[in-house]
């Protein structure tokens, strides 16, 4: 059944395979679940607070670059059999998606020799005052402040006029030096001053002043789940859609991040439940009722699961 095999019967087969971590080299059979993965592409060692004990980000982002790496050259080959008529075999795996997310800090190592490490709230490679700040009611905002006259309002606002007078930071190159780095660690000295600005306002204010300025500060109240099942955004275009779940109901769950004018995707129902199939498939396979019917008394259905969090009204 491999491809080989099968490409001698098909020569437009298009045979697409996934591993761990490459399919030649001396770990190509090595054993992996998105953990492995993560801490092998060096994500792990970029991720927290300086300083602080290792740790992985918060989701499965290993396993689903291997899927999503996958079906992109599964489509590149369809691509390429409508052009040249021929199929073949495509392999990427969880490690190389890993290894191609994070080629911008890869290459920035190589090319200058300096060795990322972990940054908190703060891009590893984006020196400056852009990352992630507390609010004084418990949330949190990404925030970059560009123009001048709106980073001297951000600073009034936020309790610190004279930061926002210091000429030591009135340019942006000098706040956030993306292509000067002789500014970097001058510019890191400012985080903690944006820090306690942000924590002398609620979030519902920094919000308001935020929005007042879009134009001269990007920002981004910083999510949690039950945000992006409500956000607007999502459901405009398809990112979170409702679902009919067994046994639960109606629920809101994520949707496809494509859009395709022509042949719209179409968010699928719920997977199969465990064991659904089973009386079709033994059936087929010429097993008797009486066989059929003791595999089905053995079923243990799922329990109806709950969404926690707090009561949102639809």
């Amino acid at each position: 059944m491999g491809y080989e095999a099968l490409a001698a019967r098909n020569p437009r087969l298009i045979y697409a395979i996934a591993n761990g971590f490459g399919h030649r080299g001396p770990d190509r059979d090595k054993r992996m679940t998105d953990q492995f993965s993560q801490s092998r592409s060096g994500i792990a060692r970029v991720t927290g607070e300086p300083g602080s004990a290792t740790v992985l980000p918060g989701t499965v982002i290993a396993d689903t670059g291997g899927a999503l790496g996958l079906a992109l050259a599964i489509m590149t080959a369809l691509a390429a059999r409508e052009l040249h008529g021929v199929g073949q075999k495509v392999r990427t795996s969880s490690y190389g998606m890993m290894v191609w997310m994070q080629a911008w800090e890869i290459n920035h190592t190589s090319v200058t020799g300096t060795l990322l490490g972990r940054d908190g709230g703060h891009h590893a490679n984006v020196p400056g005052i852009v990352g992630l700040y507390d609010t004084a009611d418990g949330g949190a905002f990404c925030v970059g402040i560009g123009g001048d006259q709106g980073w001297r309002e951000f600073c009034d606002f936020g309790g610190i006029p004279e930061v926002g007078a210091d000429p030591q930071w009135d340019s942006y190159d000098k706040r956030t030096p993306t292509t000067n780095f002789q500014h970097a660690d001058h510019a890191a000295e400012l985080r903690p001053h944006v820090a306690r600005a942000m924590r002398s306002r609620t979030t519902a204010e920094w919000e308001q002043f935020f929005d007042a300025r879009r134009e001269d500060i990007m920002y981004q109240r910083v999510f949690d789940y039950e945000d992006v099942l409500d956000d607007p955004q999502a459901l405009e275009n398809g990112y979170i859609v409702e679902k009919q779940i067994p046994h639960v109901g109606t629920r809101r769950m994520a949707g496809h991040p494509l859009q395709f004018s022509e042949t719209p995707a179409v968010a699928q129902p719920w997977y199969a439940e465990l064991g659904q199939h089973t009386a079709e498939v033994m059936t087929e396979l010429g097993f008797s009722a009486g066989d059929i019917a003791a595999v089905e008394a053995q079923k243990n259905p799922r329990q109806p699961m709950s969404r926690r969090g707090r009561a949102r009204a639809r």
